[in-house]
């Protein structure tokens, strides 16, 4: 007897302008209609066409967001939503606050930010909510190619952590090294941190001052891919206000007076590695 066929992947937009989404649903459906410009652009297999689904605002979304966790098919319905793109500035309410209430939920569930007019505080924010990318209108079909091909591999990313034995991993006794794991939630801390550096994924660790967040990122670090790159580890809450723009994205020479010479910024030093922001 032939299984029953998996039920497609679904792309959820939610903003409330008529014409940006028909913009994006064109710019989808071109994108999938030719497999060469996934194909060439990620090692994730191509998959058909998502299901599109467009909500003019937060609560449509909730709605429909709710049904699926209270229905017969409960985390299966969810499962299958690809990413959610989000604008910052919905009719009902911020998109920030979607953000936090799915995440929440389903920390995993790729979440996109996008708006007409963003800043720099805001971006900070979305990140720290645990948004994937936080991105300026109008989106281009290569910022849609990235999405698209990031979403994919996450979902596989995350499938094979499902499947995989956390001490199958050569990188396992790295995380084992840097905690000293005498109790049992030592040991789920350790388990939670090998999965984690098996996706490449924003995180955000939570804890009072002293119970070692910075640690935790470092073994995040060295149990991922990146474990040859820079860790880079950033007191957000030491750096003055007039600063912190220029200590996380860099500063060229000239740009104000006392800049004498061209200095990067925290980002752009961590490339290919971590960056670790604490006190954010």
């Amino acid at each position: 007897m032939a299984e029953p066929k998996e039920k497609s992947l679904e792309i959820w937009i939610i903003d409330d302008d008529p014409f940006l989404l028909d913009d994006v649903v064109d710019l989808l459906q071109t994108l999938f209609r030719d497999p060469r410009k996934i194909a060439g652009f990620g090692e994730t297999p191509l998959p058909e066409l998502p299901k599109l689904r467009s909500f003019p605002s937060s609560s449509e979304a909730q709605v429909h967001f709710d049904q699926l966790l209270s229905s017969t098919e409960g985390q299966t319905g969810l499962d299958r939503l690809l990413f959610a793109l989000v604008d910052l500035q919905l009719p009902d309410e911020s998109g920030l606050d979607l953000v936090r209430r799915w995440k929440k939920l389903r920390p995993a569930l790729p979440m996109y930010l996008f708006t007409t007019h963003g800043s720099i505080r805001s971006a900070v924010e979305a990140i720290q909510l645990g948004a994937d990318d936080y991105l300026e209108k109008p989106l281009t079909h290569h910022q849609l190619q990235r999405l698209v091909v990031q979403s994919l591999e996450k979902r596989s990313l995350l499938r094979e952590v499902l499947l995989e034995s956390p001490r199958s991993n050569p990188t396992t006794s790295t995380v084992s090294r840097t905690f000293v794991s005498a109790s049992a939630k030592s040991r789920a801390i350790e388990e939670t941190v090998h999965r984690l550096g098996l996706v490449p994924s924003n995180v955000l660790i939570q804890g009072e001052n002293g119970t070692g967040k910075e640690l935790v990122a470092k073994a995040i670090h060295l149990a991922s891919e990146r474990r040859q790159a820079p860790f880079i580890a950033v007191n957000c809450g030491a750096i003055p206000d007039n600063l912190i723009e220029s200590e996380l994205f860099g500063v060229e020479r000239g740009a104000y007076t006392g800049a004498d010479q061209r200095r990067i910024g925290v980002f752009q030093a961590a490339h290919g590695g971590t960056l670790f922001l604490d006190e954010i």
